[in-house]
């Protein structure tokens, strides 16, 4: 049965498309197809040049030091990661890093540097702000991880500051 139906002449009735218009449809269905797809291209194209321009501003404004032009978009990115930060213990570690970050930027500027005093600032603001807050999730958790890091971060931090003033 299915040969003889395969064989036998299409008929068409008033209300279905000829084989003319079934072929001219698929051919605009693959015309819209093909717009879409590029359409889709391109917008992955200009994602990816914009991600990666941002990406390469985002590398150069991490390694900036005080006083650099991008400088300021790498304290805005710090600003953003503390927000997201979820409660007193990860608020606290996000500080600390950032106190890290202010020594090794402090070592990187040199004594004679005029961004030197308000790095060291920062640094100790950041070190109070990352202790305060890791004291506050211990009280209200009774958890002794945040007084763990903040001991190891105190350990770490202090023979990176002696040997910042050896240097210095």
């Amino acid at each position: 049965r299915l040969v003889a139906a395969a064989n036998a002449p299409v008929e068409s009735s008033p209300n279905s498309p000829s084989v003319s218009s079934r072929v001219t449809g698929a051919a605009s269905r693959t015309k819209d197809t093909g717009r879409r797809i590029g359409r889709r291209t391109s917008a992955l194209i200009g994602s990816v040049v914009i991600v990666t321009s941002v990406s390469g501003v985002g590398v150069a404004a991490a390694r900036s030091l005080p006083g650099s032009p991008f400088y300021d978009l790498k304290q805005a990115t710090e600003s953003v990661q503390l927000w997201l930060a979820s409660g007193p213990h990860a608020k606290g570690e996000r500080h600390l890093a950032f106190a890290r970050t202010r020594l090794a930027e402090a070592r990187a500027l040199g004594p004679d540097s005029s961004h030197l005093a308000s790095t060291l600032r920062s640094m100790n603001a950041d070190t109070r702000q990352g202790s305060s807050d890791l004291i506050a999730a211990y009280r209200s958790s009774g958890e002794t991880d945040p007084l763990v890091d903040l001991v190891t971060f105190t350990r770490q931090q202090f023979a990176d500051l002696d040997r910042f003033g050896d240097s210095a």
